[in-house]
């Protein structure tokens, strides 16, 4: 009798792309100035930052880390480490004053016809497609 045992991806962690720490993040130099930083210390190693180290900080929330310390929590993470926030949530937010429009359905005329080409936008955003790698495992019979 063949079994066929499916891949566990409960254990896999969510790590940011380059790209992503590369617009959602940014890189400099401390030079000791106040106004950097909301704090002089890394809360992942807890060590105070000095003159010249290299930071990351998290653009939407402004925590800053030791580049080595945030690279390697993003190794296996992709929320900072204070607050939690998912830098995947790259929305931009909208002014207070500016208004926005939703567009949930359009009908276009095609060339004087009768029936216009209506196109609807779906109530809910697609989900991803998720697949599913079947990895074949054998049992001996019993004797």
């Amino acid at each position: 009798m063949r079994r066929f045992a499916q891949p566990s991806n409960q254990n896999r962690a969510a790590t940011p792309s380059l790209l992503l720490l590369r617009t959602e993040t940014e890189i400099s130099n401390y030079n000791g100035t106040s106004g950097e930083t909301t704090t002089n210390l890394c809360s992942i190693c807890r060590v105070n930052f000095e003159e010249n180290d290299t930071l990351r900080t998290i653009n939407h929330c402004n925590h800053c880390y030791h580049i080595n310390c945030i690279d390697r929590w993003f190794e296996e993470n992709i929320t900072c480490p204070v607050c939690r926030y998912d830098i995947r949530n790259t929305e931009t937010p909208v002014n207070p004053g500016e208004e926005t429009i939703s567009i949930e359905r359009v009908t276009i005329p095609l060339n004087n016809a009768q029936t216009p080409l209506t196109i609807q936008q779906p109530q809910q955003p697609p989900q991803p497609l998720q697949t599913t790698q079947l990895i074949p495992t054998y049992q001996q019979p019993a004797n």
